[in-house]
């Protein structure tokens, strides 16, 4: 089976425009993110899935010089846009990993694949409110057929998440949440970025592990830092 990784991303964002562009230590928000899942040995191929306008042709090109895969489709119909790049991509399995979240955790993909092959689930899901997993760590994982019939029958108000269909209709699909450490559980965390200080949190998290390289930060290292950070600027 071929796994993919998707990420929706587009450059206009009203909180934080060209976010993923950003750089932390040289490096584009994006990058990170990419880095992390193409050396991640389950991972077959990484896809940006953006917008066909003019706005997001640095997007693109960033994606393409980080050797990720790329599609570019309509803007205001997220979920074809992710379906019809899984499509391109020959995908089997398909991870959504939301350009918001940089550093996303491997070891929560992996699990969600094992997971959703083991019990032939369609849809396995980290989300925080199933999970208690930070916000921005953990991904989606679904099957193509899974995915296509996702885009066949979710109605126009439900298009903008790719996967939100799903969790608001008990019983259209067979899904379930990643297991988790519980170590891994931090319920009021959250390391995704919407807005220019989330963009200042994420920095401080990425320059304290700065003397490793991106695809060798452990889950548990990362919310360690992330709480502290998080709990010393509570104090101050």
């Amino acid at each position: 089976m071929k796994t993919v990784a998707i990420i929706p991303a587009r450059s206009d964002s009203k909180r934080l425009p060209t976010k993923h562009l950003r750089e932390i230590l040289g490096h584009s928000m994006l990058y990170y993110l990419v880095e992390r899942l193409q050396k991640s040995s389950f991972i077959d191929m990484v896809v940006v899935a953006t917008t066909d306008r003019a706005c997001d042709d640095d997007l693109a090109k960033e994606a393409s010089k980080l050797g990720a895969g790329t599609y570019r489709g309509d803007l205001n119909d997220v979920l074809k846009r992710f379906t019809e790049a899984a499509k391109k991509f020959n995908a089997d399995i398909v991870i959504k990993a939301n350009g918001d979240n940089p550093i996303q955790a491997p070891e929560v993909i992996k699990n969600g694949i094992n997971f959703l092959v083991k019990n032939q689930l369609s849809c396995v899901t980290a989300k925080n409110a199933y999970t208690g997993l930070p916000i921005g760590l953990g991904s989606e994982v679904l099957t193509m057929e899974a995915l296509l019939k996702l885009d066949q029958e979710a109605p126009q108000r439900f298009r903008e998440d790719n996967t939100v269909y799903i969790f608001k209709n008990p019983g259209f699909m067979n899904w379930a949440p990643i297991p988790v450490k519980p170590e891994w559980v931090s319920k009021d965390l959250s390391v995704t970025v919407d807005t220019p200080e989330d963009f200042i949190f994420m920095s401080k998290i990425i320059n304290a592990l700065k003397d490793s390289k991106p695809e060798k930060w452990k889950i548990e290292q990362i919310i360690s830092i992330a709480l502290s950070i998080y709990n010393n600027k509570k104090e101050c």
